[in-house]
Protein backbone atom coordinates (compact mmCIF):
# COMPACT_ATOMS: atom_id res chain seq x y z
CA UNK A 1 0.00 0.00 0.00
CA UNK A 2 2.88 2.58 0.56
CA UNK A 3 4.11 2.23 -2.96
CA UNK A 4 0.23 2.91 -4.22
CA UNK A 5 -0.07 5.32 -1.85
CA UNK A 6 3.07 7.54 -3.05
CA UNK A 7 2.42 6.53 -6.58
CA UNK A 8 -1.04 8.11 -6.22
CA UNK A 9 0.95 11.37 -4.53
CA UNK A 10 3.64 11.68 -7.33
CA UNK A 11 0.47 12.04 -9.77
CA UNK A 12 -1.34 14.26 -7.80
CA UNK A 13 1.71 16.58 -6.84
CA UNK A 14 2.76 16.31 -10.51
CA UNK A 15 -0.38 16.92 -12.33
CA UNK A 16 1.50 19.25 -14.65
CA UNK A 17 3.64 16.54 -15.93
CA UNK A 18 1.17 13.64 -16.04
CA UNK A 19 -1.80 15.37 -17.38
CA UNK A 20 -0.89 15.79 -20.82
CA UNK A 21 0.22 12.23 -20.56
CA UNK A 22 -3.48 10.90 -19.30
CA UNK A 23 -5.45 13.31 -22.16
CA UNK A 24 -3.52 12.08 -24.60
CA UNK A 25 -3.85 8.40 -23.72
CA UNK A 26 -7.07 8.76 -23.21
CA UNK A 27 -7.65 10.38 -26.30
CA UNK A 28 -6.60 7.10 -28.46
CA UNK A 29 -8.38 4.76 -25.89
CA UNK A 30 -11.61 6.71 -27.35
CA UNK A 31 -10.42 6.60 -30.77
CA UNK A 32 -9.79 2.91 -30.72
CA UNK A 33 -12.98 2.29 -29.02
CA UNK A 34 -14.96 4.26 -31.84
CA UNK A 35 -13.12 2.68 -34.50
CA UNK A 36 -13.75 -1.07 -33.42
CA UNK A 37 -16.71 -0.15 -32.43
CA UNK A 38 -18.22 0.68 -35.95
CA UNK A 39 -16.02 -1.84 -37.69
CA UNK A 40 -17.65 -4.43 -35.90
CA UNK A 41 -21.03 -3.30 -34.98
CA UNK A 42 -23.64 -6.02 -36.55
CA UNK A 43 -25.81 -3.47 -37.63
CA UNK A 44 -23.55 -2.58 -40.35
CA UNK A 45 -23.33 -5.99 -41.93
CA UNK A 46 -26.73 -5.41 -43.11
CA UNK A 47 -26.19 -2.44 -45.26
CA UNK A 48 -25.60 -2.29 -48.86
CA UNK A 49 -22.04 -3.19 -49.56
CA UNK A 50 -21.12 -3.41 -46.08
CA UNK A 51 -18.06 -5.85 -47.33
CA UNK A 52 -16.20 -3.01 -48.63
CA UNK A 53 -17.34 -0.50 -45.86
CA UNK A 54 -16.43 -3.28 -43.07
CA UNK A 55 -13.08 -3.62 -44.60
CA UNK A 56 -12.41 0.35 -44.76
CA UNK A 57 -13.14 0.27 -41.24
CA UNK A 58 -10.93 -2.58 -40.38
CA UNK A 59 -8.06 -1.16 -42.51
CA UNK A 60 -8.67 1.93 -40.40
CA UNK A 61 -8.79 -0.05 -37.32
CA UNK A 62 -5.48 -1.38 -37.74
CA UNK A 63 -3.86 2.02 -38.49
CA UNK A 64 -5.24 3.73 -35.50
CA UNK A 65 -3.62 0.64 -33.19
CA UNK A 66 -0.07 1.36 -35.29
CA UNK A 67 -0.71 5.05 -34.12
CA UNK A 68 -1.19 4.57 -30.99
CA UNK A 69 1.43 2.53 -30.16
CA UNK A 70 3.80 5.06 -31.75
CA UNK A 71 2.50 8.54 -30.02
CA UNK A 72 2.19 6.82 -26.88
CA UNK A 73 5.66 5.49 -26.76
CA UNK A 74 6.22 9.36 -27.77
CA UNK A 75 4.04 11.13 -24.88
CA UNK A 76 6.08 8.50 -22.50
CA UNK A 77 9.53 9.61 -23.97
CA UNK A 78 8.36 13.14 -22.99
CA UNK A 79 6.93 11.96 -19.46
CA UNK A 80 10.07 10.64 -18.42
CA UNK A 81 12.31 13.51 -19.56
CA UNK A 82 10.71 15.63 -17.17
CA UNK A 83 10.56 13.53 -13.91
CA UNK A 84 13.82 11.79 -14.58
CA UNK A 85 15.57 14.57 -11.52
CA UNK A 86 12.19 13.46 -9.37
CA UNK A 87 13.46 9.50 -9.61
CA UNK A 88 17.09 10.48 -8.75
CA UNK A 89 15.97 12.42 -5.53
CA UNK A 90 13.97 9.10 -4.94
CA UNK A 91 16.68 7.06 -5.16
CA UNK A 92 19.09 9.28 -3.38
CA UNK A 93 16.95 9.26 -0.47
CA UNK A 94 16.97 5.46 -0.09
CA UNK A 95 14.99 3.47 -2.81
CA UNK A 96 16.71 1.35 -5.05
CA UNK A 97 15.77 0.30 -8.66
CA UNK A 98 13.92 -2.36 -7.06
CA UNK A 99 12.07 0.45 -4.80
CA UNK A 100 11.80 2.73 -8.06
CA UNK A 101 10.17 -0.33 -10.45
CA UNK A 102 7.72 -0.85 -7.80
CA UNK A 103 6.48 2.74 -7.61
CA UNK A 104 6.01 3.42 -11.61
CA UNK A 105 4.57 0.37 -12.06
CA UNK A 106 1.69 1.77 -9.55
CA UNK A 107 1.86 4.62 -11.26
CA UNK A 108 1.18 2.99 -14.61
CA UNK A 109 -1.45 0.66 -12.77
CA UNK A 110 -3.57 4.31 -11.52
CA UNK A 111 -3.01 6.05 -14.96
CA UNK A 112 -4.81 2.68 -16.60
CA UNK A 113 -7.39 2.88 -14.51
CA UNK A 114 -8.11 6.60 -15.09
CA UNK A 115 -7.44 5.75 -18.63
CA UNK A 116 -9.76 2.85 -19.11
CA UNK A 117 -12.46 4.50 -17.22
CA UNK A 118 -12.33 7.74 -19.07
CA UNK A 119 -11.39 6.87 -22.65
CA UNK A 120 -13.87 3.63 -23.00
CA UNK A 121 -16.61 5.76 -21.44
CA UNK A 122 -15.86 9.13 -24.17
CA UNK A 123 -15.39 6.24 -26.99
CA UNK A 124 -18.75 4.94 -25.76
CA UNK A 125 -20.51 8.17 -26.25
CA UNK A 126 -18.62 9.11 -29.30
CA UNK A 127 -19.41 5.60 -31.09
CA UNK A 128 -23.25 6.47 -30.70
CA UNK A 129 -23.16 10.24 -32.05
CA UNK A 130 -21.11 8.75 -35.42
CA UNK A 131 -24.10 6.32 -35.62
CA UNK A 132 -26.59 8.66 -34.87
CA UNK A 133 -24.64 10.70 -37.88
CA UNK A 134 -23.94 7.84 -40.32
CA UNK A 135 -27.62 7.17 -40.29
CA UNK A 136 -28.65 11.02 -41.07
CA UNK A 137 -25.34 10.99 -43.76
CA UNK A 138 -26.67 8.00 -45.47
CA UNK A 139 -30.60 8.14 -44.41
CA UNK A 140 -30.47 4.08 -42.86
CA UNK A 141 -33.56 2.89 -41.55
CA UNK A 142 -34.22 1.21 -38.03
CA UNK A 143 -31.99 -1.53 -39.02
CA UNK A 144 -29.05 0.31 -38.43
CA UNK A 145 -29.17 0.52 -34.63
CA UNK A 146 -26.72 0.95 -32.13
CA UNK A 147 -24.73 -2.28 -29.79
CA UNK A 148 -22.87 -1.67 -27.16
CA UNK A 149 -20.78 -4.94 -27.86
CA UNK A 150 -18.68 -5.77 -24.57
CA UNK A 151 -16.35 -8.14 -26.25
CA UNK A 152 -15.07 -5.25 -28.27
CA UNK A 153 -15.16 -2.93 -25.42
CA UNK A 154 -13.31 -5.93 -23.72
CA UNK A 155 -10.51 -6.12 -26.66
CA UNK A 156 -9.88 -2.15 -26.67
CA UNK A 157 -9.35 -2.30 -22.82
CA UNK A 158 -6.82 -5.77 -23.11
CA UNK A 159 -5.22 -3.67 -25.59
CA UNK A 160 -4.99 -0.61 -23.63
CA UNK A 161 -3.36 -2.51 -20.80
CA UNK A 162 -0.71 -3.84 -23.49
CA UNK A 163 0.06 -0.44 -24.74
CA UNK A 164 1.08 0.13 -21.03
CA UNK A 165 2.98 -2.87 -19.95
CA UNK A 166 5.48 -1.63 -23.18
CA UNK A 167 5.26 1.84 -21.67
CA UNK A 168 6.30 -0.03 -18.08
CA UNK A 169 8.83 -2.06 -20.12
CA UNK A 170 10.18 0.91 -21.18
CA UNK A 171 10.21 3.52 -18.08
CA UNK A 172 11.91 0.15 -16.06
CA UNK A 173 15.01 0.15 -18.95
CA UNK A 174 15.30 3.61 -18.29
CA UNK A 175 15.75 2.86 -14.84
CA UNK A 176 17.95 0.17 -15.38
CA UNK A 177 20.69 1.86 -17.61
CA UNK A 178 21.03 4.80 -15.08
CA UNK A 179 22.57 6.03 -11.85
CA UNK A 180 21.19 7.88 -9.33
CA UNK A 181 23.42 11.01 -9.89
CA UNK A 182 22.68 10.88 -13.60
CA UNK A 183 18.83 11.73 -13.05
CA UNK A 184 19.49 13.70 -10.27
CA UNK A 185 21.25 16.20 -12.69
CA UNK A 186 19.23 15.06 -15.46
CA UNK A 187 17.65 18.99 -16.61
CA UNK A 188 21.37 20.17 -15.82
CA UNK A 189 23.04 17.27 -18.38
CA UNK A 190 22.82 19.00 -22.03
CA UNK A 191 21.54 17.42 -25.07
CA UNK A 192 23.65 15.20 -27.22
CA UNK A 193 23.69 16.23 -30.79
CA UNK A 194 22.25 13.87 -32.75
CA UNK A 195 23.74 11.91 -35.66
CA UNK A 196 22.87 12.28 -39.21
CA UNK A 197 20.97 8.54 -40.12
CA UNK A 198 21.82 8.26 -43.79
CA UNK A 199 20.34 5.02 -44.17
CA UNK A 200 16.50 5.54 -41.82
CA UNK A 201 16.66 8.84 -44.26
CA UNK A 202 16.79 6.84 -47.28
CA UNK A 203 14.41 4.26 -46.38
CA UNK A 204 12.23 7.33 -45.41
CA UNK A 205 11.71 8.87 -48.36
CA UNK A 206 11.79 5.66 -50.49
CA UNK A 207 8.65 4.54 -48.56
CA UNK A 208 6.86 7.92 -48.65
CA UNK A 209 7.40 7.69 -52.28
CA UNK A 210 6.50 4.34 -52.81
CA UNK A 211 3.40 5.12 -50.80
CA UNK A 212 2.52 7.88 -52.86
CA UNK A 213 3.17 5.79 -56.15
CA UNK A 214 0.49 3.19 -55.27
CA UNK A 215 -2.13 5.27 -53.95
CA UNK A 216 -1.70 7.35 -57.33
CA UNK A 217 -1.23 4.47 -59.65
CA UNK A 218 -4.45 2.40 -58.73
CA UNK A 219 -6.82 1.44 -61.77
CA UNK A 220 -8.63 -1.49 -60.31
CA UNK A 221 -11.55 -0.75 -57.76
CA UNK A 222 -11.76 -4.23 -56.58
CA UNK A 223 -7.82 -3.95 -55.34
CA UNK A 224 -8.20 -0.25 -54.37
CA UNK A 225 -9.03 -0.59 -50.89
CA UNK A 226 -5.93 -3.09 -50.00
CA UNK A 227 -3.66 -1.17 -51.86
CA UNK A 228 -5.09 2.03 -50.22
CA UNK A 229 -4.23 0.23 -46.96
CA UNK A 230 -0.29 -0.34 -47.65
CA UNK A 231 0.00 2.77 -49.22
CA UNK A 232 -1.08 4.46 -46.16
CA UNK A 233 0.72 2.48 -43.85
CA UNK A 234 4.22 3.50 -46.36
CA UNK A 235 3.00 7.02 -45.95
CA UNK A 236 2.84 6.87 -41.96
CA UNK A 237 6.33 4.98 -41.90
CA UNK A 238 8.03 7.31 -44.29
CA UNK A 239 6.83 10.36 -42.77
CA UNK A 240 7.85 9.40 -39.11
CA UNK A 241 11.40 8.63 -40.55
CA UNK A 242 11.25 11.54 -42.95
CA UNK A 243 10.52 13.94 -39.98
CA UNK A 244 12.98 12.04 -37.30
CA UNK A 245 15.69 11.06 -39.60
CA UNK A 246 15.48 12.63 -42.87
CA UNK A 247 14.99 16.16 -41.08
CA UNK A 248 18.43 15.84 -39.01
CA UNK A 249 20.50 14.80 -42.57
CA UNK A 250 18.91 18.14 -44.32
CA UNK A 251 19.80 20.12 -41.59
CA UNK A 252 23.63 19.01 -40.90
CA UNK A 253 23.81 19.28 -44.98
CA UNK A 254 22.87 22.89 -44.57
CA UNK A 255 25.66 23.09 -42.02
CA UNK A 256 28.64 21.82 -44.35
CA UNK A 257 27.60 24.70 -46.29
CA UNK A 258 29.75 27.02 -45.50
CA UNK A 259 28.33 29.60 -47.53
CA UNK A 260 24.75 29.15 -46.09
CA UNK A 261 25.77 28.44 -42.31
CA UNK A 262 27.69 31.25 -41.79
CA UNK A 263 25.38 33.86 -42.17
CA UNK A 264 23.72 35.74 -39.66
CA UNK A 265 19.98 34.85 -40.82
CA UNK A 266 20.73 30.97 -40.52
CA UNK A 267 23.26 30.07 -38.78
CA UNK A 268 21.36 30.40 -35.09
CA UNK A 269 17.98 28.89 -36.82
CA UNK A 270 19.68 25.90 -38.47
CA UNK A 271 22.23 24.87 -34.87
CA UNK A 272 18.74 25.09 -33.39
CA UNK A 273 16.66 23.30 -35.52
CA UNK A 274 18.69 20.36 -34.93
CA UNK A 275 18.28 19.54 -31.49
CA UNK A 276 14.57 21.34 -31.70
CA UNK A 277 14.23 18.26 -34.40
CA UNK A 278 15.91 15.62 -32.14
CA UNK A 279 12.85 16.57 -29.41
CA UNK A 280 10.07 17.28 -31.44
CA UNK A 281 9.99 15.01 -34.63
CA UNK A 282 7.99 12.51 -33.62
CA UNK A 283 5.37 14.89 -32.65
CA UNK A 284 5.60 17.01 -35.76
CA UNK A 285 4.97 13.55 -37.79
CA UNK A 286 2.18 12.85 -35.22
CA UNK A 287 0.62 16.18 -35.92
CA UNK A 288 1.15 15.72 -39.77
CA UNK A 289 -0.58 12.48 -40.16
CA UNK A 290 -3.27 12.95 -37.95
CA UNK A 291 -4.06 16.51 -39.94
CA UNK A 292 -3.98 14.32 -43.05
CA UNK A 293 -6.30 11.43 -41.63
CA UNK A 294 -8.80 14.61 -40.72
CA UNK A 295 -8.12 16.01 -44.57
CA UNK A 296 -8.84 12.58 -46.29
CA UNK A 297 -11.59 11.81 -43.94
CA UNK A 298 -13.49 15.15 -44.63
CA UNK A 299 -13.51 15.18 -48.07
CA UNK A 300 -14.09 11.57 -48.78
CA UNK A 301 -16.93 11.59 -46.54
CA UNK A 302 -18.35 15.23 -48.28
CA UNK A 303 -17.29 13.79 -51.62
CA UNK A 304 -19.64 10.51 -51.62
CA UNK A 305 -22.45 12.86 -49.61
CA UNK A 306 -22.40 15.78 -52.35
CA UNK A 307 -22.25 13.01 -54.75
CA UNK A 308 -24.28 10.40 -53.91
CA UNK A 309 -27.23 11.84 -56.44
CA UNK A 310 -24.87 11.74 -59.40
CA UNK A 311 -23.35 7.62 -58.01
CA UNK A 312 -27.96 6.87 -58.33
CA UNK A 313 -28.49 8.80 -61.26
CA UNK A 314 -25.17 6.82 -62.98
CA UNK A 315 -26.50 2.99 -61.87
CA UNK A 316 -30.22 4.24 -62.89
CA UNK A 317 -30.53 6.37 -65.42
CA UNK A 318 -34.74 6.20 -65.68
CA UNK A 319 -36.85 6.21 -62.95
CA UNK A 320 -38.48 2.97 -64.78
CA UNK A 321 -36.77 0.19 -65.98
CA UNK A 322 -38.72 -3.11 -66.64
CA UNK A 323 -36.94 -6.47 -68.12
CA UNK A 324 -38.95 -8.98 -69.64
CA UNK A 325 -39.00 -12.35 -71.85
CA UNK A 326 -42.37 -11.16 -73.69
CA UNK A 327 -42.58 -9.30 -77.14
CA UNK A 328 -42.19 -5.69 -76.19
CA UNK A 329 -45.19 -4.26 -78.06
CA UNK A 330 -47.34 -6.52 -74.99
CA UNK A 331 -45.19 -5.33 -72.54
CA UNK A 332 -45.85 -1.14 -73.83
CA UNK A 333 -49.22 -1.86 -73.67
CA UNK A 334 -49.57 -3.19 -70.02
CA UNK A 335 -46.66 -0.18 -68.94
CA UNK A 336 -49.35 2.25 -70.79
CA UNK A 337 -52.30 0.66 -69.29
CA UNK A 338 -50.74 1.14 -65.29
CA UNK A 339 -49.46 4.31 -65.97
CA UNK A 340 -53.22 5.50 -67.56
CA UNK A 341 -54.61 3.68 -64.35
CA UNK A 342 -52.19 5.89 -61.99
CA UNK A 343 -52.31 8.90 -63.47
CA UNK A 344 -48.68 8.84 -64.57
CA UNK A 345 -47.31 10.57 -68.03
CA UNK A 346 -44.54 8.19 -69.80
CA UNK A 347 -41.79 10.29 -71.64
CA UNK A 348 -38.62 9.44 -73.27
CA UNK A 349 -39.49 5.53 -73.51
CA UNK A 350 -36.67 3.82 -74.85
CA UNK A 351 -36.94 -0.14 -75.99
CA UNK A 352 -33.26 -2.13 -75.70
CA UNK A 353 -33.35 -5.68 -77.23
CA UNK A 354 -30.26 -7.84 -76.31
CA UNK A 355 -29.22 -11.17 -77.45
CA UNK A 356 -26.38 -12.70 -75.99
CA UNK A 357 -23.95 -15.94 -78.04
CA UNK A 358 -22.35 -18.48 -75.81
CA UNK A 359 -20.46 -17.60 -73.48
CA UNK A 360 -17.68 -20.69 -74.40
CA UNK A 361 -17.27 -21.83 -78.14
CA UNK A 362 -15.33 -25.25 -78.31
CA UNK A 363 -13.38 -25.62 -81.36
CA UNK A 364 -10.61 -28.00 -81.82
CA UNK A 365 -11.69 -30.29 -78.42
CA UNK A 366 -11.08 -26.48 -76.96
CA UNK A 367 -13.33 -23.71 -75.05
CA UNK A 368 -12.76 -20.77 -75.99
CA UNK A 369 -14.51 -17.29 -74.35
CA UNK A 370 -16.97 -15.61 -76.63
CA UNK A 371 -15.89 -12.25 -77.93
CA UNK A 372 -18.82 -10.08 -77.77
CA UNK A 373 -22.41 -9.28 -77.12
CA UNK A 374 -24.85 -8.36 -79.92
CA UNK A 375 -27.03 -5.66 -78.76
CA UNK A 376 -30.03 -3.73 -81.06
CA UNK A 377 -31.65 -0.43 -79.68
CA UNK A 378 -34.75 1.19 -81.31
CA UNK A 379 -35.31 4.50 -80.32
CA UNK A 380 -39.04 5.27 -79.52
CA UNK A 381 -40.49 8.42 -77.49
CA UNK A 382 -44.08 8.56 -76.66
Amino acid sequence: MFYAKLAFQNIRKNKQAFLPFLLSMIFLTALNTLMLMVANDPGLAKLQGAEAITQLFGFGSVIVLIFSVVFATYTETILNKQRKNELGLYNVLGMGKRELYKLTFFEKVINLVITIVLGVTSGVIFSRLAYLIIKKLMGIGSEFKFTLNTSILMLTILFIAGVYAWLYLINAFNIFKSDPIELLHAEQKGEKEPKAKWFLALVGLVTLIWGYWIALTIKSPVSAVTNFFIAVLLVIIGTYLIFTAGSIVVLKLLRKNENYYYNVKHFIPVSGMIYRMKQNAVGLASICVLSTMVLVTVSTTAGLFFGANDQVQQAFPRDIMISSEKPLTKLEQVAKNYATKEDVKLSDMQYIQTSQSLLFTKKANDFKAADRMNYSQVHNPV
